[in-house]
Formats: structure tokens, sequence, C-alpha cells
């Protein structure tokens, strides 16, 4: 491979990043990608293979993101709910009505 080759393919995999794991095992991708990426032979069939994991990645990353999304939401929803029996003074009545008062006897 020529030294314009090899820099017009490093342009190529710069502009078309994969950024998302396409399995869900980060180490299984990486592995296949730098196995990919060392043993190219057909620059052309490199770009297809490589659009196609970017495409697969793309789809991983939008579910990634729906999912982080929806934990997000998980965890404001606790946490507001989780404030407002904080804040709330009828929490603090029913928690005073639910204490028993100690009885001492003196002698």
């Amino acid at each position: 491979m020529s030294q314009s080759q090899a820099e017009d393919l490093n342009d190529f995999i710069k502009q078309n990043p994969i950024e998302w794991s396409i399995t869900g095992d980060v180490f299984a991708d990486s592995v296949y990608i730098t196995k990919l990426r060392n043993t190219i032979t057909d620059i052309d069939e490199f770009k297809k293979q490589w659009l196609e994991m970017k495409a697969k990645s793309d789809e991983m990353g939008e579910i990634y993101k729906a999912e982080i999304a929806k934990q997000n939401r998980e965890i404001a929803l606790a946490q507001k709910i989780q404030t407002k029996k904080k804040i709330n003074p009828l929490n603090l009545y029913k928690q005073k009505a639910k204490a028993k008062p100690i009885k001492m006897i003196i002698e």
C-alpha cells in the first residue's frame, strides 16, 4: 500500500468513526477491527466492511442512548420521590405518630 493510499484510508476511517460497540463486547469488537485493519488486501472491500460495521455501531449507539436516557429518567424520578419524602411535612407527622412514647416510672 502506498503512502497516499494509507493516508486516504486513515482519512476515510476518521470521517467514518466507529463510536459504539457493535456486539456489546468491546474487547471482541476492537480485536475484530484491529484484525480487519491489519489484513487489508483490497481497499474497496475494507471500506465496504468498515461502513457495514459503522452502520451496526450507529444502530447499537441508538439503542445504548435510549437505554441511558431511560436509566437517567428512572434515576431522576427516584431522586424526585426521595426528595418529596424528605420534605413532605405529612411524612414527619406519620413518623411521629408511629413513634411510641416511652413511659418512665419514677419511684
